[in-house]
């Protein structure tokens, strides 16, 4: 039994097979689609530059080289409790904030701010103040230096401001001024404020730690 294939004249005079030309037919179809592929989807935009959340309370804004300035405070929640570090550079002439940054409290602490900042060179040191508990009267006041990139405001240290001669548990606090938190020497900073023991809380002395 043969089989016969349809086929199909041209105007030239050529005879076609009909399965050829449905081929020819199906590849210049596949032409016409991949020209009209549509476009693929534009490009995300650049992150927004970044905000100070509200909630934030500023303790104070130091100048930090080049119409910077180092702002440090808390955010605390909707009660105003519940305070947590912060700290962010703005340019001052163009009004725009470069970099914020929240702190990490220490592990025993519930809550704390950022009360004072120096800038030297390439570092922004900021002053931490966090406390343990609640209530002030049981609490314990900690004092801590994070050191901070000026470019990225990325952490790059984080120290325990000691107080001299006591070796018990103590509740330390320092004011505000320029005076409190310093700089000393060639690579020295100097922290100056009040503490009392913890076994008696009434007696209050006065401290001046310098780090280096």
């Amino acid at each position: 039994m043969s089989i016969r294939t349809a086929s199909l004249k041209t105007g030239k005079g050529f005879t076609l097979p009909l399965l050829l030309l449905l081929l020819l037919v199906q590849g210049a179809s596949a032409a016409d689609t991949k020209d009209t592929a549509p476009p693929k989807p534009a490009a995300v935009g650049a992150p927004s530059a970044a905000s100070v959340p509200q909630g934030f309370s500023s303790y104070a804004a130091e100048p930090a080289g080049d119409n910077k300035q180092c702002v440090v405070g808390a955010v605390a929640d909707a009660d105003g409790m519940n305070q947590k570090p912060f700290v962010y550079v703005e340019d001052t002439a163009a009004n725009r904030v470069l970099w914020t940054r929240p702190l990490e409290l220490p592990s025993n602490t519930f809550q704390g701010r950022a009360t004072h900042c120096l800038h030297k060179g390439g570092t922004v040191y900021v002053l931490l103040q966090a406390d343990t508990q609640a209530a002030q009267s049981l609490s314990q006041t900690q004092l801590r230096v994070i050191e901070l990139d000026a470019a990225t405001g990325s952490v790059t240290g984080n120290r325990e401001v000691p107080m001299p001669g006591a070796a018990e548990a103590t509740s330390a606090w320092v004011d505000k001024g320029e005076d409190a938190f310093r700089l000393a020497g060639k690579n020295g900073l100097a922290i100056s404020g009040e503490y009392f023991r913890l076994a008696d809380p009434d007696k209050h002395l006065t401290f001046t730690v310098t780090l280096h």
